[in-house]
């Protein structure tokens, strides 16, 4: 096998491929709203469980805290977001979506299923229901190999 055919078969190289296209088509759609790429996970995070710690936002999610802490701190700026002190332990600051970080999400929302009917297109639902659990088991052997330090 030739250098360029094992590229092409490389998981990652495709993974990468649709993220690369998802960017570009979130940033098309996203403009209107005034949010980058990176916030959309946030808005869509505190939507669907609203009243949490930038700690346990950044653990839902997946990504890092200070990621989370820069992004959150825009969508302050922007309004989309509000902070709070935790009633019990004031150290901490629960995050709340404004009205109009409510607002936004559906719309947020529409774009994320609109890319999820453009990549499935043609697929039975059997095909769906497959690929789904295994992206679901990539996800889960990615995170513990991140937890693991990267190391076997």
């Amino acid at each position: 096998m030739n250098k360029h055919s094992s590229k092409e078969e490389s998981l990652g190289r495709w993974i990468s491929v649709i993220h690369r296209y998802g960017h570009s088509y979130l940033e098309k759609q996203r403009g209107a709203l005034g949010i980058s790429h990176g916030h959309v996970a946030f808005l869509v995070g505190l939507y669907h469980r609203d009243d949490l710690s930038q700690e346990e936002l950044s653990e839902a999610i997946g990504l890092d805290k200070t990621n989370t802490a820069r992004a959150i701190q825009k969508l302050l700026e922007l309004g989309y977001v509000s902070i709070s002190p935790d009633p019990a332990d004031k150290r901490i600051h629960r995050l709340h979506l404004t009205a109009k970080g409510r607002d936004a999400v559906p719309k947020i929302i529409e774009f994320l299923k609109r890319w999820t009917e453009v990549l499935s297109q043609g697929f039975s639902s059997d095909e769906k229901k497959i690929l789904l659990g295994l992206l679901k088991r990539m996800a889960a052997n990615a995170q513990a190999f991140k937890e693991s330090g990267f190391t076997d």
